[in-house]
């Protein structure tokens, strides 16, 4: 592949990348929690109470405030728009591969950092799930974490023990306030792990950790000091350690932790492919050897292994909770793609497989508007113009097949694939799932109120969140909160009506009206008027918009 080819290409994926992940975050209805994310960071604009989180004008326990501020900005900006909650993380997204390549960049070669940093933008989960949800708190969370242990590589080269301690104990402080108790264990593992493991333990008794523990300390106690002075701090503690016990082996029964055992590897290998299957080449001695030999990659290692057990041994896994592995194991399988002689079976195997998925991409798209049923010109216009530059790709592959051209090519064909995602199928996204209809359900609930502020009813909740270690609880609390229904409420009432809707915990008003599910209406003796109804898909209940007689 000539240098000018590469260049060209460079520039492509580059605009692709950037026009993907920025260019259609209004299309979607916010999804998963998003909305809450959302909803937290709107109340915080609208009220100016920035460092307690609230819903439903309710303290809100379950996270720190971090994440809200950016989306908060992003909303005084730009709107309450969907856009606009999903920019800081669409924005990360971006950053973290542009970090990664600069990573890379100092301890691998040119062309591996520029691989590594677009495998990670086209790992399959990331490019049609992370990307496309980044209201939600971990894109952002795990380009703090992985500049907080890099910070620890980075300075442990320079032997800078100092900066190193202060910095990557300063971002731990912002993954605390961004996520909670998890960054603690990703300081102190990686730490322990590292520094065993280049045998430099006896640094982390020095003077120098004392002072970057006690910047940590000043940033986080600080924090919950200010929030103790209007709120329970320990009902916070307790939850925030409740959300991290949930997550870990801590409250996992032996029979699934032996399940996720087995399912957590497989779930790796599928959420990065197609490039997760270039760990083929660790059967090959010199990509091995690497590992030991490259500083970068060997730090990666550690951290992997040093971290990793807490999400393998979890019961309740999800992808999005281990992003900040994903730009490190990238490094690791794709580090080798130098190292390899690519006329062996193993490399002309991936690289066959690649080539299947270059040429198959535009026969794929053919069908696409059939499957969703959407053959408006319009649309096969779009695919017309989707499939000649998927065409030119394979053509151009095919021509000049070197393995650089290949994996270019396919990370060219990743990018239009997700183009095609954003402008077929994203569209259609609110008729192909039942749980799209929010913003026309909520505009026509504002409708049927007929200009009355709407209120949230139904009893109140209790949760008892607890400090436990392996089944001894050393505190518990008690944390009342209103019965939830799904966030796209609260938030599209917010960005519809620029109101926030509220908690009664008693119906007294005739002046309001108010909404709750359809099953704890007769709690109420009062005549009512059932003014709008509607079905919740996330909990199959009917919710319903009534007032008071």
């Amino acid at each position: 592949m000539s240098e000018t080819l590469q260049k060209r290409f460079l520039i492509a994926a580059i605009l692709l990348a950037v026009f993907n992940v920025l260019g259609f975050n209004h299309l979607l209805e916010l999804m998963a929690e998003e909305p809450r994310r959302s909803i937290i960071a709107i109340e915080m604009l609208w009220s100016g109470d920035f460092a307690i989180p609230h819903i439903y004008e309710e303290i809100y326990y379950n996270k720190p405030p971090l994440y809200n501020w950016l989306i908060a900005a992003s909303m005084y900006l730009f709107g309450t728009g969907e856009w606009a909650a999903r920019l800081p993380g669409a924005l990360s997204f971006l950053l973290t591969g542009f970090i990664l390549f600069k990573i890379a960049s100092r301890h691998l070669s040119h062309k591996v950092s520029l691989f590594v940093a677009f495998a990670y933008i086209t790992s399959i989960d990331l490019l049609f799930y992370g990307s496309v949800n980044t209201a939600e708190i971990d894109i952002f969370y795990s380009l703090i974490t992985v500049l907080q242990v890099y910070a620890i590589f980075h300075y442990k080269q320079s032997g800078n023990y100092l900066k190193l301690f202060v910095v990557s104990y300063l971002l731990a402080a912002i993954g605390v306030l961004t996520k909670g108790i998890p960054t603690i264990a990703f300081q102190g593992l990686t730490l322990l792990g590292y520094f065993i493991a280049t045998k430099s333990f006896g640094k982390l008794f020095s003077w120098k950790h004392l002072v970057g523990g006690s910047v940590f300390l000043v940033v986080v106690v600080g924090y919950l000091y200010y929030f103790s002075l209007y709120e329970d701090v320990w009902a916070l503690l307790s939850q925030q350690f409740q959300e991290a016990s949930q997550r870990s082996a801590n409250e996992t029964s032996i029979l699934d932790l032996i399940k996720n055992l087995f399912l957590f590897v497989f779930i790796l290998i599928q959420k990065l492919l197609p490039w997760s299957i270039l760990g083929l080449f660790f059967f090959y001695k010199s990509v091995r050897k690497q590992l030991i030999e490259n500083k970068l990659l060997y730090f990666s290692l550690v951290f992997i292994l040093a971290n990793i057990l807490i999400y393998w041994t979890a019961l309740d896994l999800r992808t999005r909770y281990i992003y900040m592995f994903f730009p490190f194991l990238i490094l690791l399988v794709g580090a080798g793609i130098d190292k390899v002689n690519w006329e062996d079976k193993i490399p002309t195997r991936i690289l066959q497989f690649f080539l299947f998925l270059i040429i198959v991409a535009p026969l794929a798209l053919i069908a696409l508007p059939f499957i969703i049923d959407n053959t408006s010109v319009l649309t096969f216009i779009i695919v017309i113009l989707i499939i000649s530059a998927l065409v030119f790709n394979s053509y151009i592959t095919i021509k000049n097949k070197s393995h650089d051209q290949i994996i270019w090519s396919l990370i060219i064909a990743l990018l239009l694939s997700r183009l095609a995602f954003n402008a077929l199928v994203m569209p259609k996204m609110t008729e192909l799932s039942s749980r799209m209809h929010y913003r026309k359900t909520i505009s026509e609930l504002v409708e049927h109120s007929g200009g009355k502020e709407i209120m949230l009813a139904g009893p109140i909740s209790t949760g008892y969140p607890k400090i436990s270690f392996f089944g001894e609880v050393f505190y518990e609390d008690v944390l009342n909160y209103p019965t939830e229904v799904t966030f796209k409420i609260p938030y599209y009432y917010a960005h519809q009506t620029g109101k926030i809707i509220k908690y009664a915990p008693e119906l007294n008003s005739k002046a309001v009206n108010y909404i709750t599910y359809e099953k704890f209406l007769n709690r109420y003796p009062e005549e009512k008027d059932t003014l709008y109804r509607f079905f919740n898909e996330y909990n199959s209940e009917y919710i319903v918009l009534f007032s008071l007689k």
